[in-house]
């Protein structure tokens, strides 16, 4: 969809993005698209990033944007020094060992902030965040885009509704190949941060899973102990880059985390597989969306379709729109922070547990 513009009559969130990599495109790509939708609006009005090439780049992205070009700055600390009045949120797309320092930063000046997932590198990290959120009482928002994916609000419609009977099991792969190219892949090349776990808190895992283990808990609930593995297969990347893992959740279910980066090519394959007792739904594993969910049962042994697609992307405009209306109108999250929490604390207890060869409680990380 094409990006409409900026009502500059109606109220905006003036937004300052610090660090202007990919994610932060995503983000600003569906601020854009919200503009011909009615939604809450937002406008980019500050970039805090060192790479000067970087900021060049992305203001005339902003501008393009939001039609005006933004102040431009190194760093976050310089921006509130200079023009703290001209914005009243900030959006962090910085490495995620810089997630904590960012936002305590954030916080103490009283601003909004949208934080991109992982909320932290681990739960003491994320504790403290929580704290000077609480402090600030300014909104906080962890952006976990696949709390708006379209499919996966699909899926949860027809679980709350029993359209197919109750969950029986479910079973999530993320993938993706580092020679098969789309928009994201280049933030896995040799040299960038992802490649480093002191940086990145671990490898493809930790840095992508969690967005298809927030489906998860959005179908099933709580996840409360968790077994895996994990290993390497791409030479460049310190961290790990498959795992397999089976969730326990509370309810007495149990379902399946599969995810790798692998460097070859991967056969396309779902994204998701929910079992029921009277048929199983399946999301096609296309960022484009694909044939986006389809339903096999007794009535429809061949398939069919429940809805149209609505693609990876798309679900960055729930987020900017959630965020958005959080703070121009007061409404509450989709997801509170502490959601983010519970992720990280799936995947700390997945490195536990093949660290240690034994299940590990969700709690416990």
């Amino acid at each position: 969809m094409a990006a409409g513009k900026l009502d500059r009559e109606k109220d905006f969130v003036r937004m300052c993005v610090v660090g202007c990599g990919n994610i932060a495109k995503a983000h600003l790509a569906a601020i854009g698209r919200n503009y011909g939708l009615g939604a809450p609006q937002i406008a980019v009005t500050c970039l805090c990033d060192p790479n000067e090439k970087n900021l060049k780049e992305f203001g005339d992205l902003v501008e393009a944007t939001c039609g005006a070009r933004p102040s431009c700055f190194a760093t976050l600390e310089e921006a509130l020094a200079k023009e703290s009045s001209e914005f009243d949120a900030v959006n962090i797309c910085v490495p995620n060992d810089l997630h904590e320092q960012v936002s305590l930063r954030a916080f103490a000046a009283g601003k909004h902030v949208l934080l991109e997932k992982p909320i932290a590198l681990d739960t003491a990290s994320a504790q403290r965040i929580l704290e000077a959120a609480r402090a600030a009482g300014t909104v906080f928002m962890v952006a976990e885009n696949a709390q708006y994916w379209k499919e996966i609000l699909v899926v949860k419609k027809c679980l709350d509704e029993k359209r197919f009977g109750e969950v029986v099991t479910v079973r999530a792969k993320c993938w993706e190949s580092t020679v098969d190219q789309n928009e994201w892949q280049g933030d896995y090349a040799p040299g960038l941060w992802r490649s480093d776990p002191r940086r990145a808190g671990g490898g493809y895992v930790f840095d992508s899973a969690s967005h298809w283990i927030r489906p998860l808990r959005i179908w099933v609930g709580p996840v409360t102990r968790v077994v895996g593995v994990h290993g390497r297969c791409v030479p460049h990347m310190q961290g790990e880059s498959f795992a397999h893992a089976i969730l326990a959740f509370d309810n007495a279910k149990f379902g399946s985390l599969e995810a790798i980066l692998a460097p070859w090519h991967v056969m396309p394959q779902p994204w998701f597989v929910i079992e029921c007792t009277q048929g199983e739904l399946v999301i096609d594993g296309a960022f484009n969306g694909g044939f986006g969910v389809k339903a096999f049962s007794r009535e429809h042994p061949d398939g069919i379709v429940l809805d149209t697609p609505g693609g990876w992307d798309s679900s960055y405009e729930g987020e900017m729109a959630d965020f958005a209306a959080a703070v121009l109108l007061k409404k509450p999250l989709a997801a509170g922070p502490e959601s983010a929490v519970e992720d990280l604390r799936i995947l700390l207890a997945l490195f536990k547990s093949a660290a240690t060869n034994a299940w590990v409680n969700t709690a416990d990380v």
